[in-house]
């Protein structure tokens, strides 16, 4: 026969394990657990499992929020899942979670169900654990000695005050899935992104407590990591705010991985050399350096693998504050009394948090997390490149141990030559202190899709325009060949053209946000609507009718060719080649000319650039001039990296360029009575010539591969 349980829920301490989410349950009255500690869901579809005491034969029905007994079945559908169960089982509305268990299932937790009457309480295995044990007897203390002891050895609260709980209560009970939770969270995007938005009294009770779910993951992994102890504002000592932000954070695929909540400390008050040593600069890596990676990976065979640091800022120790760090008590987690009020000190003073952390929202939490990671890898024998200090490598090209590493905050992407080095790597970090989640082949690099080829990689951001098409409702749009129109020139003195009610109209349209957007896209490998995105962003100041119907195009443009990605699929282009190209008087308003460069390796684009020069030129050739002047600095930047990874930079790199008098100019310096005039900086190519840095060959406009960053066509 079939055994049946009751089980309250209580919603105080959560972890997380490869994306999915765990939930601790304990058992009331005098019923016998089957299990203890933390039950996980066990597959993709996010079925939530009780785990031991099963029969060898047992298994997971794979439909979420679901489960099968054995039996007569009666039904019962709740706010939301399902819950079938088996021989005389009574599902009510007491607040209680039941499972069944059967020789052919093992118990699965299918709803949980939060505790609605006044008179009930919530229980769980943490109440008697001395860890986690209530914070009391606050107001006893009348020494400010004993005070401090006292707070030194205080164990920490976690379960949020139950009143919280209450506003979660639907017509005396809410049953909840949480495989179905994670699911309708990632399709519907309304998690509150701040505290406001959270203490709505309009918001979906179901999203308020997954809310709470992620803000108790984040509250244990600060507890874990040691980031703040308690204690007493002395007078005269600033006390910063906290806060939360919260994100649905997803795969490469678009599926949710695991709701996120961040804790912070509004930390932007914070003066150098004043509460902190020094500056907060922190280096970040850049595209060239990613793509220079990937380059490098498929000339010689590499593979690339990321590693994601766990609460990379709560990792690093704050070692350059001038004084105490204060932080207010997070709220929905200050310390209370059996009371359940807020416990105060001896003489009614505010407790609060003094960070031990580099938490995230201070000035100085990247340079903290930056210095002590390279100094980690410093130590395992890597070497930091000068140029860009996010690039890293151990040993040198061509050795079967050979490493290349570029970092991103938090993200750690790496080329091995196998992956026994990498994890080797990873075993590292791991000794010398440092959480993480692992090592694994890279498909999703800084929002951007990696995907391994027959004979290299790709690296496309499709998800991304996806993004745009379904958050600026263009699903349904058809589509368009060109990102821009020739036949039309925008000018920031447009919208006086568009009528009264046309300008109304504009005021209400998303002019700024949708040229945030496509720019991001297109520095992050869609070169090919640089021109058409730069048109429209330079009259956002004065937004026009016209201007949004040229955005439109680019976004119509942009879902014809989402698949479109850089491809670095030629191992036999193993050496750079750039190019160079301007539009005389692009600027319509100004006349100033619009400069371009880009760089070529593994027959793909490593780097490429577009932007306005600074004076008007008299001339093409003063145009093409000033062009090749800033190609010349980045081939100059990007040679040096190309040095430290270990690539042959003996030979010139070739610069192409579409116009025989800059081509001229560049190499001679020549000046004549139509060149004296224009300024000795222009002029940098001259030197790099000489030094054999560069050589500069002549191509027809047809074949520059750079004459898309100038046209919008």
């Amino acid at each position: 026969e079939s055994e049946s349980y009751v089980l309250s829920a209580t919603v105080d301490v959560y972890e997380h394990l490869n994306g999915i989410n765990y939930i601790n349950m304990g058992y009331r009255g005098n019923q016998q657990p089957l299990t203890t500690g933390y039950y996980p869901h066990v597959n993709d579809d996010d079925v939530g499992s009780m785990g031991g005491n099963t029969d060898d034969d047992s298994s997971i029905d794979s439909n979420i929020g679901e489960h099968t007994g054995g039996g007569n079945n009666e039904n019962f559908n709740g706010d939301i899942g399902e819950h079938t169960g088996g021989g005389n089982n009574d599902i009510d509305n007491n607040a209680h979670t039941h499972y069944t268990r059967s020789r052919t299932h093992r118990p699965v937790v299918t709803t949980i169900n939060i505790e609605a009457s006044d008179n009930s309480s919530l229980q769980s295995q943490h109440d008697t654990d001395p860890d986690y044990a209530s914070a009391n007897a606050c107001s006893a203390m009348d020494k400010y000695a004993e005070f401090e002891a006292y707070l030194d050895t205080m164990p920490i609260q976690l379960k949020r005050d139950q009143r919280e709980y209450k506003h979660l209560i639907k017509d005396n009970t809410a049953y909840l899935s949480v495989g179905k939770l994670t699911n309708m969270i990632a399709s519907e995007m309304k998690i509150p992104t701040n505290e406001k938005d959270f203490h709505n009294e309009h918001l979906d009770p179901v999203i308020r407590l997954a809310t709470m779910i992620a803000d108790d993951q984040e509250i244990t992994s600060q507890l874990a990591e040691q980031c703040f102890t308690y204690t007493l504002v002395q007078p005269g000592e600033t006390v910063m705010n906290s806060g939360w932000i919260r994100k649905v954070k997803s795969d490469s695929d678009g599926k949710c991985i695991k709701i996120k909540s961040r804790a912070y400390a509004q930390g932007q008050h914070l003066v150098p050399n004043e509460d902190y040593d020094g500056n907060a600069y922190s280096p970040v890596a850049d595209q060239e350096g990613v793509r220079l990676l990937i380059a490098t990976a498929t000339i010689v065979g590499m593979q690339i693998h990321q590693l994601d640091l766990t609460n990379a800022y709560c990792q690093a120790n704050l070692t350059r504050m001038k004084h105490r760090t204060l932080l207010k008590q997070y709220r929905g987690y200050e310390l209370r009394g059996t009371d359940g009020n807020v416990i105060k000190g001896p003489g009614n003073e505010q407790i609060v948090m003094q960070l031990q952390r580099a938490l995230y929202g201070l000035a100085i939490s990247g340079c903290e997390l930056y210095s002590q990671l390279t100094d980690t890898l410093l130590d395992m024998g890597f070497k930091v490149c000068e140029y860009n200090r996010c690039v890293l490598k151990y040993r040198e090209l061509g050795d079967t141990l050979f490493v290349l590493l570029i970092l991103y905050v938090d993200d750690i992407l790496i080329a091995t030559m196998n992956e026994d080095i990498a994890d080797s790597f990873s075993e590292g970090l791991r000794e010398r202190g440092w959480k993480h989640s692992g090592v694994k082949l890279a498909d999703w690099v800084l929002q951007m899709k990696l995907t391994k080829t027959v004979n290299g990689y790709s690296l496309d951001v499709e998800r991304a325009i996806e993004d745009v098409l379904k958050r600026y409702n263009f699903q349904h749009v058809h589509t368009t060949s060109a990102p821009g129109d020739a036949n039309v020139i925008l000018r920031k003195e447009d919208y006086i053209k568009d009528t009264k009610a046309e300008q109304e109209q504009v005021k209400s349209l998303p002019i700024r946000e949708l040229v945030g957007s496509l720019n991001y896209i297109s520095q992050r490998g869609r070169a090919d609507i640089s021109a058409a995105v730069s048109k429209v962003a330079q009259t956002v100041s004065s937004p026009s009718l016209e201007g949004w119907n040229s955005l439109k195009r680019i976004v119509k443009y942009l879902k014809g060719s989402k698949t479109v990605a850089l491809n670095f699929d030629d191992a036999s282009k193993n050496i750079m080649e750039g190019y160079c190209d301007s539009d005389w008087g692009y600027d319509r308003d100004t006349r100033r000319s619009v400069s371009a460069c880009g760089f070529t390796l593994a027959g793909s684009l490593i780097s490429y650039s577009r932007k306005l020069q600074t004076c008007v030129a008299l001339s093409t050739a003063e145009a093409e001039l000033m062009s090749l002047a800033a190609a010349v600095k980045q081939t100059t930047y990007l040679r040096q990296l190309l040095k430290f990874v270990g690539h042959d930079v003996t030979k010139p790199t070739v610069i192409y360029v579409d116009n025989q008098a800059a081509i001229s100019l560049g190499t001679t310096g020549a000046r004549t009575n139509r060149s004296k005039y224009i300024d000795l900086k222009y002029f940098l190519s001259v030197d790099a010539i000489v030094k054999g840095e560069i050589v500069l060959i002549w191509i027809a406009s047809g074949d520059n591969l750079i004459d898309m960053l100038t046209t919008d066509l």
